[in-house]
């Protein structure tokens, strides 16, 4: 559409006999015709060039960080940007190349001329643009990074309270209230296999209360369902097992089953592509420790942000406070199972992965005073200094392990006050 509008002002121009004084552009037609097919064809060229370095990364990093990553780089604005303005190049001149005429009633173009020597110019920008983004955007400590952030900002998106320190026990005391359904509950079959990426908890409860029933959802979004496995559980208020086609239908729509996870609704998604780079790194093929480091830092910054915000309730209520549907929630317990487990286990060999993960486990011992978040933090503080005591043999290596054993010891007793 442009090229259209610039090749309509061109023509309008020179009607108008304002078109006299060419725009940096003495040449004919032929020229013209010249000139931009040499554009379009380096254009397309770099494009395609472009394009195979795009597709390289890609590979390098489906090899190096996991496959799961690959969506990071693809849905990356900056190469978007670069690849866009190319093909923009290209199909500008192509549309520009048609409107040039030799002969008697010869038309050149100038103003669109202009234009495209200016998105040439704009292009080899992009391209030297390209080249030191592609290069900056692989290295390791950047990619971890962006995972970090995106998982600060989903937990902020997901679970946008922060909780004050005077309200953690009341918190954890609510927490642990747990009444559940009796009696039988007749299963709402998923529909395909895949997935949960979202759970549409408002329409759940609406569906409840106007069929109602009660609702009981067995698993969380990021997990995999099969073809025919319970999505969720229903009763009816009278203790019947409703036998509602329609309602199981319409339960069921309430869930987003996808072929992939997606942090629409799952902090873990951002967790376990940050453990996936650290146990390739940990992995024998690479060794490389110094990464796998980074990547529990920066899950240690993530896990310090969750224990401070209130995770949502279990138990959704209609508007006459009636229990209709209760859920299967994340806690900060299974967040930390998933942030450090696999580490643990991949990690039981490197002493400073060993020592990394207990001095993150004693900074987000500051962070809390919920004894049940405390306690899930002690277990994992005894499971690495357990399995690092079987492989270190070195009188230093077990001091300082038992040195920063100590740390989350004192930060389990004596959480620091909130920072100003």
């Amino acid at each position: 559409m442009f090229a259209l509008l610039t090749a309509w002002l061109d023509d309008e121009l020179q009607l108008d006999g304002l078109g006299s004084e060419p725009l940096g552009y003495s040449g004919g037609a032929d020229s013209a015709q010249a000139f931009l097919i040499t554009i379009a064809g380096s254009i397309i060229t770099v494009a395609a060039t472009s394009f195979s370095i795009t597709i390289a990364v890609l590979a390098l990093a489906s090899a190096q960080f996991g496959p799961r990553l690959i969506r990071n780089f693809i849905r990356d604005v900056g190469n978007q940007i670069v690849l866009g303005t190319f093909l923009a190049t290209f199909i500008y001149c192509l549309v520009v190349l048609r409107v040039v005429r030799g002969g008697e009633d010869e038309f050149v173009p100038y103003l669109s001329i202009a234009i495209a020597s200016v998105l040439t110019l704009a292009s080899l920008g992009m391209l030297i643009y390209f080249i030191a983004h592609v290069s900056n955007t692989i290295q390791v400590m950047n990619v971890v990074a962006r995972i970090g952030d995106d998982l600060l900002a989903t937990i902020t998106r997901l679970y946008p309270e922060e909780i004050e320190w005077s309200q953690q026990e009341a918190y954890a005391q609510a927490r642990q209230a747990d009444p559940l359904f009796a009696g039988s509950f007749r299963p709402v079959a998923a529909r395909r296999s895949g997935y949960v990426r979202s759970i549409n908890y408002g329409r759940l409860l609406e569906i409840a209360r106007s069929h109602g029933v009660r609702v009981q959802v067995p698993l969380r979004a990021g997990q995999f369902v099969s073809r025919g496995a319970s999505l969720a559980e229903v009763v009816g208020d009278d203790g019947t097992l409703p036998d509602d086609k329609a309602l199981a239908e319409a339960i069921a729509g309430a869930f987003d089953i996808s072929v992939s996870r997606g942090s629409d609704q799952d902090i873990e998604y951002h967790i376990d592509q940050l453990v996936e780079v650290a146990c390739r790194a940990l992995s024998p093929a690479i060794n490389d420790p110094f990464t796998a480091m980074a990547c529990i830092d920066r899950l240690g910054a993530g896990l310090r942000y969750l224990v401070r915000r209130e995770m949502p309730s279990a138990f959704m209520r209609d508007r006459d406070g009636v229990l209709r549907v209760v859920l299967k929630t994340e806690t900060f317990p299974g967040s930390l199972d998933a942030a450090f487990n696999l580490i643990r286990q991949y990690g039981h060999q490197s002493v400073p992965v060993a020592l990394r993960l207990i001095e993150n486990l004693a900074i987000i011992a500051e962070y809390t005073a919920d004894p049940y978040e405390l306690e899930a933090i002690k277990r994992h503080a005894d499971m690495v200094k357990h399995s690092a005591e079987l492989q270190m043999n070195e009188p230093a290596d077990l001091e300082a392990l038992e040195e920063r054993y100590q740390l989350v010891v004192r930060s389990l007793e004596t959480p620091d006050f909130e920072a100003i």
